[in-house]
């Protein structure tokens, strides 16, 4: 019997999970396992900064197994992190991708891209040493973009995809950049056609970068879940990218089990008693990040409280942001001030009787699975996000209740929604009077509704799952690579 193939995963951050710990989330609960028949490698950063002084590039790279992964990690020199992450990944193509041009920082300068493709260089040339003959490369995220054509570069044979998982900004929100700054996104998304295949979220990611980007026909749009493409340059290397929907899934029914056991843990009920209510309600939980709609949430709340709570004595909002690691961005500090003040709104509202608690810390993920297991309600309305597993946590957190299951309500403009659209009650999170009256529909809804919506959402997670989602990716780069015989 041969060697197992291996799917060599590239990504920004590679965090080395403890035995038995939870998964940091997003990318990480992506491809936190490996499908059958598969081994994985997990290349990428390592979380860890090197003062320039200091920064020996022959010690930079460090090896650890466990769980039958590989994790290969990169140290980067301070000066180039500052570039690579902080300014233009985070300060500028994040709020980008998101359509938040106003917000994004493009005042970049010209030593902030060549640490952006300096750092893509030093992680091709790192992986290149570990890719093996029979590997399949797959790229995840906006940081790397440039990455492919390095390999490229570097005379790299095997079939190498990447994977978005944000959304694709529209043309106008690009076209609204300064000239030199829309020359530098075009330019970027040009080098997606560096890889063999390229992976996206939603028919609307699609759309908006055959908009962008697109060498064909811009009407050709695809059925949900087909596999399509459209051809680059012919005389581009004699190949074309395919570019393919393929959502993420989530590991839905693990999460069930989790929510079922812990639902009545004695550390899910001191939780719950250390609130200003001693139960929950309304629940939620994402990054403090200003994608996620948290503020709209708040005035959303506020504005149920105000048409239709009159008697808000069982009504509770609970409602997590941990800060992350992109706390020092100015925008994100702001973000964390104007959170505060709705919050304070809410309870100027309510006076002396709270109803709500913001908690800007992590909470255990089998913690807050419980936590869900138990609310009437998950509030989960960014604006704008490329798919957003939390939705999908919060329905897994309904699969085994046998009471009535809570209902989520989530922001059209989620990648989630284009999927578990009739799972959940879907609203325009810009909108603060649709999210309340969203809390009135979901306060009302009969419990044989509610058990529909949740019924669903199991057909859901049976058929879409992430073994599923890493072999089509797979199967994808490999079917359009020329290099695969």
């Amino acid at each position: 019997m041969g060697a197992m193939k291996r799917i060599f995963h590239i990504s920004n951050r590679v965090d080395i999970p403890e035995p038995g710990a939870a998964t940091a989330g997003g990318l990480d609960e992506t491809i936190c396992k490996t499908p059958n028949g598969y081994k994985a490698v997990r290349f990428g950063w390592s979380g860890e900064t090197v003062p320039d002084q200091d920064y020996d590039p022959d010690n930079a790279v460090h090896v650890t197994e466990r769980d039958n992964i590989t994790y290969v990690t990169v140290d980067l020199k301070q000066s180039d992190f500052d570039g690579f992450y902080n300014v233009i990944s985070n300060g500028a193509l994040w709020p980008l991708f998101h359509g938040l041009y106003d917000i994004a920082e493009m005042d970049f300068e010209r030593k902030h891209v060549e640490a952006y493709n300096r750092v893509n260089e030093i992680l091709a040339r790192h992986a290149q040493r570990y890719i093996q003959n029979d590997d399949t490369v797959v790229v995840h995220d906006y940081h790397l973009i440039p990455l492919g054509k390095k390999m490229n570069q570097m005379g790299v044979e095997n079939p190498v995809g990447f994977f978005l998982h944000t959304p694709v900004p529209t043309k106008s929100v690009v076209n609204w950049l300064e000239t030199k700054h829309q020359n530098f996104v075009y330019g970027l998304l040009d080098h997606l056609y560096e890889y063999d295949f390229v992976g996206l979220q939603s028919p609307k990611d699609f759309k908006n970068l055959n908009d962008l980007i697109g060498r064909t026909d811009p009407n050709l749009m695809p059925d949900f879940f087909e596999k399509v493409h459209f051809e680059s340059d012919p005389g581009k290397k004699q190949r074309y990218t395919a570019f393919g929907i393929f959502p993420v899934a989530g590991n839905t029914h693990d999460h069930a089990k989790t929510a079922a056991t812990w639902r009545r843990r004695p550390e899910v009920q001191d939780f719950i008693d250390g609130l200003s209510r001693n139960y929950v309600d309304i629940v939620s939980w994402e990054r403090l990040d200003y994608t996620k709609g948290i503020v709209a949430k708040a005035y959303g709340v506020g504005n149920w409280l105000y048409n239709y709570g009159q008697d808000h004595a069982h009504t509770h909002l609970l409602q997590i942001c941990p800060i992350g690691s992109r706390f020092k961005i100015p925008a994100y500090r702001d973000e964390q001030q104007r959170i505060i003040t709705s919050f304070r709104m809410l309870s100027q509202m309510t006076g002396d009787n709270s109803i709500e608690d913001l908690i800007v810390d992590t909470v255990p993920r089998a913690t807050m699975l419980g936590v869900c297991a138990q609310s009437n309600i998950g509030l989960i309305t960014p604006l704008n996000d490329g798919f957003n597993l939390t939705m999908t946590e919060y329905l897994a957190a309904q699969f085994e209740r046998e009471d009535t299951p809570g209902v989520l309500i989530g922001s059209k403009f989620a990648g989630a929604a284009h999927l578990y659209s009739g799972a959940m009650i879907t609203v325009d999170p810009y909108k603060t009077q649709d999210i309340a009256h969203a809390i009135q529909v979901a306060r009302t809804l009969p419990a044989s509704r509610k058990s529909e919506m949740i019924g669903l959402a199991k057909d859901l997670a049976n058929k879409y799952t992430n073994d599923d989602w890493q072999q089509r990716v797979v199967r994808a780069i490999e079917d359009r690579s020329p290099k695969v015989a």
